[in-house]
């Protein structure tokens, strides 16, 4: 299996729960001893060696399941994070960066209804910018006090 490095940028959150992961993961080195089998990865079993995916899907549908939420596919957690860089106004050349796709015309296939959904959010904001009243309000405000003034003549 051949993997590609590279460099990401991760948000504070991601930082901090890495940071607490290493220390966790050197007192699990501490405690294996010369069981310990370094593989030079962040992730790892208790002792050092790649984790197996039928455990780190039964750990993660256990933690979804304790957090009372509808069992995903670990993949889902891809779709989630792109969906939410779009919803954040992120470019589709960023999140192709992001998700290390290597043509753009994937990103677009993938998530252009997501921008197609988040292009309608961000065209009906302009109302709030151009027309902070609501339409029906503004109009009657402008039409309702001429009608009165010539009713009364």
């Amino acid at each position: 299996m051949h993997f590609l490095w590279r460099v990401l940028p991760l948000p504070a959150f991601a930082v901090r729960a890495l940071i607490i992961h290493k220390h966790r993961q050197a007192g699990e080195r501490a405690f294996a001893g010369t069981q310990w089998r370094e593989h030079g990865l962040v992730f790892a079993s208790s002792v050092g060696t790649p984790i197996e995916p039928r455990n780190l899907l039964r750990h993660f549908h256990s933690t979804l399941d304790a957090l009372n939420i509808d069992r995903r596919r670990f993949h889902d957690l891809r779709h989630t994070a792109a969906s939410l860089l779009i919803a954040q106004g992120s470019t589709l050349h960023e999140v192709k960066e992001i998700l290390g796709h290597s043509q753009i015309r994937l990103t677009a296939d993938l998530y252009g209804h997501v921008y197609m959904n988040a292009n309608r959010e961000i065209i009906s904001k302009m109302d709030d910018v151009i027309s902070p009243e609501p339409i029906q309000k503004s109009v009657a405000s402008s039409v309702a006090p001429q009608m009165v003034s010539k009713a009364a003549n």
